[in-house]
């Protein structure tokens, strides 16, 4: 269950309870308001006092995702970074496995050239 629909329910309860209770105590109108202003009270407060954990936890719940994300970054970004070295080492050792080869056949070539010769 969502802690909205909890505190929904509660704050509901809370109030047919009041009310069950105002028609079941005998007293006077002014003492059955200040049960009612002392219980809205009461509730208000509760709720305050909920809504400002929930708020300190989310805050929590942001700061621990922030750090995730920052540290996934840089992880993303160093392996981006390795990836790279790699890439460019293979590059440039395939280059020079290139270039030898072609001097190898172009010599190989006139060795050819000059046997037919």
């Amino acid at each position: 269950m969502n802690t909205l629909k909890f505190w929904s329910i509660f704050a509901v309860g809370v109030a047919a309870g009041a009310v069950v209770a105002l028609i079941y105590a005998p007293q006077s109108g002014e003492e059955t308001r200040r049960q009612l202003r002392e219980k809205y009270d009461e509730t208000a407060d509760s709720i305050r006092d909920r809504a400002g954990e929930f708020r300190d936890r989310a805050g929590e719940w942001v700061d621990t995702a922030s750090d995730y994300a920052g540290k996934a970054s840089d992880f993303a970004g160093k392996f981006y970074k390795k990836g790279r070295e790699v890439a460019e080492e293979y590059a440039s050792d395939a280059q020079s496995t290139v270039k030898s080869a072609t001097k190898a056949a172009a010599r190989r070539a006139q060795d050819l050239g000059r046997q037919a010769v």
